[in-house]
């Protein structure tokens, strides 16, 4: 998906509206995903940096 947004802005004619929705579009899962599981991931980077 990342190659079809930078082969989208690279053409001469970049329609901006367009090229922010697909950019929120194709970042929009990773957000969900990380949110869904952001106590366990925060959990595993503080369980990691303790040393002891």
């Amino acid at each position: 998906m990342q190659l079809a947004i930078t082969t989208f802005a690279s053409s001469g004619d970049v329609k901006y509206g367009a090229l922010m929705a697909a950019t929120i579009l194709v970042s929009l899962p990773v957000m969900v995903v990380f949110l869904l599981n952001q106590r366990s991931f925060i959990a595993g980077l503080s369980e990691g940096g303790i040393k002891g």
